[in-house]
């Protein structure tokens, strides 16, 4: 996906009225193309809810180009039952 078609994606994201059509959008984003990290990232901030964040982490791992950084995207979870979370689910699918 070229940076012009994420960023357009993201856009298009963040102009949807509410949190559970943003996660809809970014989810089928993320199954429609492979992204890096820091990419994840940048969706899962335009997400209200750690709920939500917490999902599209979850989809996007078996989507991503450079899964030894998914650090970047644990971190950017706030509640540690989140990160803890998305670690049992990083490891069960390895």
């Amino acid at each position: 996906m070229t940076e012009g078609d994420f960023q357009a994606s993201t856009i298009a994201i963040s102009n949807a009225p509410f949190d559970g059509i943003k996660l809809t959008q970014a989810k089928k984003m993320v199954e429609a193309h492979c992204l890096y990290c820091r990419q994840i990232v940048e969706v899962m901030y335009i997400l209200s809810y750690e709920a939500s964040r917490l999902t599209l982490a979850k989809d996007a791992y078996k989507h991503c180009y450079d899964t030894e950084n998914y650090d970047q995207v644990k971190d950017a979870l706030k509640s540690n039952k989140s990160k803890e979370d998305l670690q049992n689910y990083i490891s069960s699918v390895k």
